[in-house]
């Protein structure tokens, strides 16, 4: 039962590494980017649901009143803006229900909205503190918030690059969930081998950016913050 669970994971990692990693490998940027955890992050308004996040920004009553009806609801559809918002975190390579590709123009949109309206609740020093955590966690995957990539100065090609990391990682995820609907991999397979793709997700994304991008990304991290497992909003 090991082996086969074994050999599972090792088809699910495969799948997914490699159809990353292929068609990237003349796509190095400048420099190699360091650091956090890429794949299925929180988005900047997943963040601020969580508690030791709320804690850390001193959230007031009133603010969280008002994030709360922020919060999209979970409906018979599955996931609202937030959950766009988590895929643009790194996470957009599921497929929609049905196996369907998500709509990422959609989805980035729906982020972006959503991101706006839940932004405009801080104030100033916490907008950027927020930002700086969603950097720390998310990692070289923060580049697919729209915001961090202007600051960073993404360029077309480097957007049409992160396009095809995004396709190839759609592909590689649709193909694991076939293999898990048809019992091939189990489900602790297919979450090892998610996390093995998100610390492949963030290679590959770390490859694309020069070295004064990759600079200027770690410098947006701000102080460390020690993220609490047990919070909510993951």
């Amino acid at each position: 039962m090991k082996l086969r669970v074994a050999i599972s994971v090792a088809i699910a990692t495969m799948l997914v590494a490699g159809a990353l990693a292929q068609g990237q490998g003349g796509g190095r940027g400048q420099g190699r980017g360091q650091g956090g955890r890429g794949g299925n992050q929180n988005s900047i308004t997943g963040l601020l649901n969580r508690p030791d996040v709320q804690e850390e920004l001193k959230i007031t009553d009133d603010q969280k009143m008002k994030l709360t009806a922020l919060r999209p609801q979970r409906g018979a559809g599955g996931r609202g803006a937030g959950g766009a918002g988590g895929a643009g975190a790194g996470g957009a390579g599921g497929a929609a229900a049905g196996g369907a590709r998500p709509d990422m123009a959609a989805m980035q949109k729906a982020q972006a909205e959503a991101e706006a309206k839940v932004m405009a609740v801080l104030d100033a020093g916490q907008q950027k503190r927020v930002k700086e955590l969603f950097v720390q966690r998310a990692g070289n995957a923060a580049i697919l918030n729209a915001g961090i990539a202007k600051e960073l100065g993404i360029t077309d090609d480097q957007k049409k690059s992160i396009a095809g990391l995004q396709k190839k990682q759609q592909e590689a995820m649709t193909a694991l969930r076939e293999k898990m609907a048809a019992g091939e991999v189990d489900r602790t397979a297919m979450m090892e081998a998610n996390t093995k793709n998100a610390k492949t997700m963030d290679t590959e994304l770390g490859k694309i950016l020069t070295s004064e991008q990759s600079d200027k990304l770690k410098g947006m991290k701000g102080a460390p913050f020690t993220f609490k497992d047990a919070a909510g909003g993951n």
